[in-house]
Formats: C-alpha cells, sequence, structure tokens
C-alpha cells in the first residue's frame, strides 16, 4: 500500500539533518535561563509540528523542522487516488515547492510494479487538456515517484479546469493505465498552500 511521501522526497536534502533530531544530548550543567514571553522562539516551539487541512479531494499537509537554527515549513497538497473495493490507492498526485522561490512542482507516486520506460502524464482536465509530462526521479520500497514543474499557466489551467483530470501511466507489463483523479476543491486548496508556504 502506497503511504504518502512526498515531504519525505521533498525533505531529501534534509535527511542529513534527521538524525540531528531524533538525539538529545546531554543534560545542561545548569538549568537554562526562562526565555522572555515575547520572545519569537518561544513563539515558534508552540507551534505544532504536523498540521493538515481538507479541501473538497485535496488534503493540504505542512511539516515544521526545526534543525536547531529557524524552523523550516515544508507543505503540500496531496490526493490518493483510489478505486471502490481496493485496500489502499492506487496512486497519489502531490503538489508542493522546497522554497517559496521555487516553482510549484507536481510529484506523482506510483506502485512499484511500472514500466520505467515511459514516465507518468498527468492530464489538466479529463476531456483532453493539457498534460504535464513527468520524469522519473527514483524509486523506493513504497512506490516510485516521478515529477516535473507546474508552470504559471499551467497552475491557471488547473485552478479552472473541469472536475477532473487523467493520470496515465503504463505497468510492468507495458499496459496503459488512465486514472481520473478529482479537481474538487483545488482552487481553494492552492490558495491555503500559498498563504502557509508564506508564514
Amino acid at each position: 500500500m502506497l503511504r504518502p511521501m512526498f515531504l519525505a522526497a521533498l525533505a531529501v536534502g534534509l535527511a542529513a539533518t534527521g538524525p540531528a533530531l531524533a538525539q538529545t544530548g546531554a543534560p545542561p550543567a545548569s538549568p537554562p535561563k526562562p526565555a522572555p514571553s515575547a520572545s519569537p522562539s518561544l513563539a515558534q516551539s508552540a507551534l505544532p509540528d504536523r498540521t493538515t487541512a481538507s479541501f473538497g479531494d485535496w488534503t493540504l499537509r505542512c511539516e515544521r523542522r526545526r534543525d536547531g537554527g529557524t524552523p523550516a515549513k515544508l507543505c503540500e497538497l496531496t490526493q490518493a487516488i483510489q478505486r471502490a473495493g481496493d485496500a489502499g490507492p492506487l496512486a497519489q498526485l502531490a503538489l508542493g515547492r522546497l522554497a517559496s522561490n521555487e516553482p510549484l512542482k507536481l510529484t506523482v507516486v506510483l506502485p512499484l510494479n511500472v514500466a520505467l520506460a515511459t514516465a507518468p502524464k498527468v492530464t489538466v482536465d479529463a476531456k483532453d487538456g493539457p498534460a504535464v509530462q513527468t520524469a522519473w526521479q527514483r524509486c523506493l520500497p513504497a512506490g516510485c515517484l516521478a515529477s516535473a514543474p507546474l508552470p504559471d499557466d499551467t497552475v491557471k489551467k488547473l485552478r479552472s479546469a473541469g472536475e477532473t483530470g487523467k493520470l496515465e501511466y503504463r505497468d510492468a507489463a507495458d499496459r496503459e493505465v488512465s486514472l481520473p483523479y478529482s479537481l474538487r476543491g483545488l482552487p481553494e486548496a492552492l490558495d491555503a498552500l500559498a498563504r502557509e508556504s508564506a508564514n
């Protein structure tokens, strides 16, 4: 079964700091001085490490990483593509940025039984709208990831598209697979993503 992985994929560059988060140092020789109540660092430490919000069929997930300096906040929009009766999702879509000055990126997570000769294609509108051609990034034990930057004009088309889009890829037997995904709630989710990423 696929698990939400895009934040993990976004954080590959931060992975080296992961063990440092889990380590605890020796207790200080003397108790630390209390911080002033108006201290920004105290206010930041009171913020939750993970938050989620739903917008139609999209989920906004944010994770705050504390690596010793200013907390880094990574946010993404995700949607699990699942057919009725299936035990888990067949695929996942995610939209997010590594940094506020970078373009929005689309990431597709697919099961391991895919053909790697052809990367997945995400159509903005199921009625033969414009398509985003992704490129394979890596395969991990939980699935294979493909991604592509989303130009501003494609984001605008996503905001004004119909109710469904289409994800196309080829499975390990080289059969074409076409899965619909929902665009319900995406404009509001993109607005929320922009707000959260700016904080």
